[in-house]
C-alpha cells in the first residue's frame, strides 16, 4: 500500500515543484506525519484485529508523503549547485541518500526487536510496531520543520561597493 502513494507521488511531485515552488516538500513531511499518525491511531483502535485494510489508507498517505518529499528532494538540492559540479555533486547526494537509509532501517530494525524484547505473540509485534511509529513521526516532524525554515522567502541584502 506504501508503494501506491509512493510511486503516485514521486510521478507528480516533480510538476507540483514547478507550480507551487518548495513548499511541496513541506507537505509531503506533513502527509508523512499524518500517515504516521493514522498509523498509530489504527493501531491503538484495532489491536491484535488489525489487518491490512484498516492500514491501507494511512499507508498510502504516508508513502505520498514521502514520494513527495524524496522525489523532488534531490532537485531541490541541486538546484543551488554550479551545472560544471552537478554530476559530482548529484553522486554525493545520491551516495548520503542510500548511507542515510542504511543507516535508518538498521536503527530502526534494531529499536523495534528491542521493543519486541524476544516475544513471539500477535500482540507483542503490535506493541513493538506502536513503540517504533511516534519515532519516525518525530524524524517527520523534523523533516517539515527543517524544509519549512528552510525554504522561507528571505530578503536579500544588497551590498554595493564603496564610492571613492
Amino acid at each position: 500500500m506504501f508503494n501506491i502513494g509512493f510511486i503516485t507521488a514521486s510521478l507528480l511531485g516533480p510538476r507540483l515543484v514547478h507550480r507551487f515552488g518548495t513548499r511541496v516538500l513541506s507537505l509531503a513531511y506533513l502527509l508523512e506525519t499524518v500517515g504516521l499518525g493514522w498509523i498509530i491511531l489504527a493501531l491503538n483502535s484495532y489491536g491484535s484485529g488489525l489487518t491490512i485494510y484498516e492500514l491501507a489508507a494511512p499507508f498510502i498517505v504516508f508513502g505520498g508523503g514521502a514520494g513527495f518529499a524524496l522525489s523532488p528532494l534531490l532537485g531541490v538540492i541541486l538546484s543551488g549547485v554550479p551545472s560544471k559540479e552537478a554530476g559530482e555533486a548529484s553522486g554525493v547526494v545520491s551516495t548520503s541518500f542510500q548511507i542515510g537509509n542504511t543507516i535508518g532501517i538498521s536503527l530502526f530494525g534494531l529499536l523495534f526487536y528491542r521493543f519486541l524484547n524476544g516475544q513471539q505473540s500477535s500482540a507483542s509485534y503490535i506493541d513493538a510496531f506502536k513503540m517504533t511509529v511516534p519515532l519516525f513521526m518525530i524524524l517527520s516532524v523534523a523533516g517539515f520543520l527543517l524544509v519549512f525554515l528552510i525554504t522561507q522567502p528571505r530578503t536579500r541584502q544588497v551590498i554595493r561597493p564603496l564610492e571613492r
